[in-house]
């Protein structure tokens, strides 16, 4: 569904008179479901991407907030400084670890999907020229609206939470909507931890 189309004008008229016309707490409810509604009219498949990118990330995210919890429960019992300082350094070295497979799933699937065929045609002329009549054939492979911007907008909120900028968002659900949110989806800009803060007090995060 093209931005510039009429079904797209449609579409966001009757996601946005929903919005305004229920109570504040189920705005983002509307969002999440017109987002989701959205992304399966551009292509079904796509919501499998986007779908295991969010219960993923989410699940890494509550994973590293539980470490720093349990750092923290740890580090309140030890007086002494110098073992204190290297019960912090293990509860971030942990961390460190469950951000780093994060960060890795993330960006593994958009090299992958966005960039295969490009290297396969790079390397296609220096093989015909090694092994002459032999070519590598392009992967028919399916690269999910806004792959970029929702990959991007994950890996920031995994620093934010390894940093300890925020806590890990609960609600897995306001957290598909922060990656989801349509209107960012496919024009940017990178959505930012703290969209993802006031989806639960119903802020006005529809573009006025």
């Amino acid at each position: 569904m093209a931005f510039t189309s009429f079904g797209f004008i449609i579409f966001v008229s009757a996601a946005g008179l929903l919005y305004y016309l229920l109570p504040k707490r189920f705005q983002w409810t509307v969002l999440l479901l017109a987002s989701y509604a959205f992304y399966a009219i551009a292509n079904p498949k796509g919501l499998l991407y986007i779908g295991g990118t969010t219960i993923v990330t989410f699940l890494i995210a509550r994973s590293m907030q539980r470490i720093q919890d349990a750092g923290d429960q740890k580090t309140l019992g030890i007086a002494d400084k110098a073992e204190k300082k290297e019960a912090r350094s293990r509860t971030k070295k942990s961390k460190k670890a469950v951000c780093a497979v994060g960060i890795a799933f993330c960006f593994g699937i958009l090299a992958f999907l966005k960039y295969t065929n490009f290297i396969i045609a790079e390397l296609s002329p220096l093989l015909q020229r090694l092994s002459p009549g032999r070519q590598i054939s392009m992967l028919d492979l399916f690269v999910p609206m806004g792959l970029s911007f929702y990959t991007f907008s994950v890996a920031g909120y995994l620093f934010d939470i390894y940093y300890g900028k925020y806590r890990a968002e609960e609600n897995i659900f306001h957290y598909a909507l922060f990656i989801s949110y349509f209107p960012t989806l496919v024009q940017g800009p990178i959505s930012r931890e703290n969209t993802l803060r006031r989806i639960p007090r119903g802020a006005q995060i529809l573009p006025h």
